[in-house]
């Protein structure tokens, strides 16, 4: 397949948006949508009763899920965050989350399930830590650095790792997910 290229540490969250362009590249795929793509895995992954929440869910994470990292620079983050859009949309994808029952799920497909609703929480944690330290740099540059120290006081990096931890144990934690928390 030519025409793109992916450097990733994981594979999740990012297997939709792999399987999408796989399928995508097949010549009897080309013209698959998306949004079809998304409700059959979700379906795989969930069962046909979830097919329809989850497949919105999934579509909607490929669409605007966070992209706020890179492992190829010096800097994990190398460039200023939309920190409030995001947090907004995430929790928009909470709600929906959260309207689906899951109650009937087996155990992989529950593990997968609360697998999202962790690292939703984890993106609305990460944004928000990370948009005190963008504040917190932005005002020491002023030279307001009693406000800086406040600002940099709400980070708490900690309890960021560990919701990216705890969403990654979920059904089988990778290597890549391993050197992320590294």
């Amino acid at each position: 397949a030519a025409g793109f290229g992916i450097i990733h540490w994981t594979t999740r969250p990012l297997d939709i948006y792999f399987k999408s362009l796989s399928d995508q590249t097949w010549i009897d795929g080309h013209d698959l949508d998306l949004k079809d793509i998304c409700r059959s895995m979700a379906e795989r992954t969930f069962g046909p009763e979830l097919r329809d929440g989850m497949g919105e869910y999934l579509y909607r994470f490929v669409k605007e899920g966070p992209q706020f990292g890179r492992e190829t620079t010096d800097r994990f983050i190398d460039h200023s965050l939309e920190v409030d859009e995001t947090i907004a949309l995430s929790v928009q994808r909470q709600k929906l989350l959260s309207s689906l029952n899951k109650g009937r799920l087996d155990s992989l497909s529950r593990e997968h399930f609360e697998y999202y609703e962790l690292l939703e929480r984890f993106f609305v944690e990460f944004f928000r830590n990370q948009g005190a330290l963008q504040n917190s740099v932005k005002l020491m540059k002023e030279g307001q650095f009693d406000k800086a120290r406040q600002e940099i006081l709400l980070c708490e990096p900690e309890s960021v790792i560990e919701l990216y931890r705890e969403s990654a144990r979920k059904a089988g934690i990778s290597k890549g997910e391993q050197a992320i928390i590294i």
